[in-house]
């Protein structure tokens, strides 16, 4: 790290530097104290560095990217943006009415090349047009992503 570090000081005056980086040590749980997981942190004037969470890497957590109140975009990547965006994980509760199921029927509405990369129907209904809006839960939930994860909510179901 010390090369990088002498690295951006010596060439800090030509240029803007922006780092991505994890926001703990190699096989640590606890974030580095002094600086904002999951946001850019401004080092000096000429660098800035992005530390992710692992719960933002984690490619099981849908997330659902905000923006004046409405999502504009679903991923499963990793999101890191310079712009004022808010990111917020995604349990994914529809309601629709029966005219908008039968316009997002799967025969009907073909999948888009988004869809197929990030393996999210959602995003067919966005590169359609469908715009979404959004509730928030009030944190007491967990997603269901696993077998594991569903025999475990089954257990309060019986």
């Amino acid at each position: 790290m010390r090369s990088y570090a002498n690295m951006l000081d010596h060439l800090g005056a030509y240029f803007d530097f922006y780092v991505i980086a994890r926001d703990t040590d190699f096989l640590s749980d606890a974030a580095y104290k002094g600086i904002q997981s999951n946001a850019w942190n401004t080092i000096n004037e000429y660098t800035q560095i992005y530390y992710f969470s692992k719960e933002a890497l984690n490619k099981r957590n849908l997330k659902a990217l905000l923006d004046n109140n409405k999502i504009i975009m679903f991923t499963r990547s990793p999101i890191f943006t310079t712009q004022s965006l808010y990111v917020k994980r995604h349990i994914g509760v529809y309601g629709f009415s029966k005219a908008m199921t039968e316009k997002i029927d799967k025969n009907i509405m073909i999948e888009t090349s988004n869809e197929i990369v990030e393996n999210l129907e959602q995003i067919r209904w966005g590169d359609n047009g469908i715009s979404f809006n959004y509730a928030r839960a009030a944190g007491l939930y967990k997603g269901i992503d696993t077998q594991k994860d569903l025999d475990y909510v089954r257990t309060f179901l019986n």
